[in-house]
């Protein structure tokens, strides 16, 4: 659904929901679902949404942030559950010994669960709450051989059945390592264009063609931009022997850990020819210039931003503001003396 919604069950008000590419529900009360014919209505919206700082909300920098599109994506049920059971997350350890088994439940309930590999079982056993078993004797996990299982919990007339694979991947300093052993990613980034459909599809079947695309070119990674893939795609990189990753921006150190690689200048980049060159010059004669810029929402704009910020100035005070979402396009147009701009270091010595 994009961008925002709010949603009614028999003429009951349910709540508001923001979002985009991802899936979300929403608990009913009690008495809202009527034996017979039940009604659903949605409000949609494409208003454009913003963080707490105003700008607009990571992922939706292009097509939603600027309410080019809106509308529903995927599909609307209403999910009725005749046990607490709701869901199951299931985690690696980083040595592959050991699979935990989060569950999510409506309130505390025994389980049973067991592991099959196709329609044998392996393992088994019961839980009054989240477990663990051992994967000792489980296939690893790889590119080449992309072993799958199946785990599958009960709660009293409730099935819940999840697919995993035994692998983790893990930092080592500036190193990759799946399963312990090193590993090289050639990767391509998945921008979220889907000229023919707008929105990213629900078949299945279309991302296994495109990833199988991608590996006859050489590749055996995807960087997912933009937006979190919808649950087939990750479902096809599974199956189709592709690592798959969704980079997160705006968290907080209580979600994700984070090291320092290295500290990257930021400096100001403008023809070789022109009088600006080596030069130390005010803020106030750069803004006599063209400013060019990535687009909203891209680091080094809002690095840029802040710094002009800081000494009282913003983008519209410049001479003229141009906006490229291309690193190489900025560069060929600072180096024809259209413009300047600021970049990191490493960018400009390319």
């Amino acid at each position: 659904m994009q961008n925002d919604v709010s949603v009614w069950l028999n003429d009951v008000f349910l709540g508001r929901h923001e979002g985009y590419s991802t899936p979300f529900d929403m608990e009913l009360p009690a008495g809202t679902v009527h034996d017979g014919e039940n009604t659903i209505v949605l409000s949609v919206s494409n208003i454009g949404l913003t963080d707490n700082e105003g700008e607009p909300v990571s992922g939706l920098t292009n097509r939603a942030a600027c309410q080019y599109t809106g509308g529903i994506t995927g599909n609307v049920e209403l999910r009725l559950y005749n046990s607490p059971l709701r869901d199951a997350a299931i985690v690696i350890s980083e040595d592959c010994t050991k699979a935990s088994v989060l569950l999510e439940q409506a309130e505390p309930a025994t389980v049973s669960w067991a592991v099959y590999d196709g329609e044998k079982q392996l393992l088994s056993g019961t839980a009054d709450g989240n477990f663990h078993f051992s994967t000792g004797g489980l296939s690893l996990w790889s590119p080449e051989e992309p072993k799958l299982y199946t785990l599958q919990i009960v709660c009293g007339q409730s099935v819940l059945s999840r697919q995993f694979g035994i692998r983790r991947l893990t930092a080592d300093g500036v190193h990759l390592r799946l399963n312990g052993e090193p590993v090289y990613l050639r990767g391509i980034c998945e921008h979220c264009y889907y000229p023919e459909t707008v929105h990213p599809t629900h078949d299945i079947d279309f991302y296994r063609n495109v990833i199988l695309t991608i590996k006859k070119l050489g590749f055996n990674f995807i960087r997912f931009h933009t937006h979190i893939p919808v649950e087939e795609y990750m479902q096809a990189a599974e199956s189709c022997v592709l690592s798959a990753a969704v980079f997160v921006f705006g968290t907080t150190k209580t979600e994700y850990d984070s090291y320092l690689l290295r500290m990257e200048p930021f400096v100001g980049v403008c023809a070789k020819n022109s009088p600006l060159c080596g030069q130390h010059i005010s803020v106030e004669e750069l803004l006599k210039q063209t400013i060019i810029v990535r687009e909203k929402g891209s680091g080094t704009r809002r690095i840029f931003e802040e710094r002009l910020a800081a000494v009282g100035y913003e983008l519209s005070d410049f001479y003229r503001e141009v906006s490229i979402s291309s690193f190489v396009a900025i560069k060929a147009l600072v180096a024809a003396g259209i413009g300047i701009s600021f970049l990191y270091n490493s960018v400009v010595a390319k």
